[in-house]
């Protein structure tokens, strides 16, 4: 099972995120996919998620934003993210 993939996400200027593919949401169980979901690859790498967004912008090249009340990243590179995806989806497995 392929634990992360990529989409690409903001209409046309090629920004992309991470998600989570359906079988992870039912592994770990909850139809909302908002919210404590965006932690999931922190503690798939045993790290807080401030901790996690400071990992992906130093090493992944991610760019942070504020998304309401919550930071989140995403990447301008597919190739960064994939990357990455890669990595979570070994530790997953």
């Amino acid at each position: 099972m392929k634990a992360f993939f990529y989409c690409e996400e903001f209409g046309s200027t090629k920004r992309f995120c991470m998600r989570m593919h359906d079988d992870i949401y039912n592994t770990i169980g909850g139809i909302d996919r908002m919210g404590s979901f965006a932690i999931v690859p922190a503690r798939v790498l045993g790290i807080s998620y401030p901790n996690y967004l400071r990992y992906v912008r130093e090493k992944y090249n991610a760019t942070l934003m504020k998304n309401g009340n919550f930071i989140t990243y995403f990447f301008k590179d597919k190739k960064d993210g994939d990357k990455l995806a890669l990595e979570l989806s070994k530790r997953w497995n």
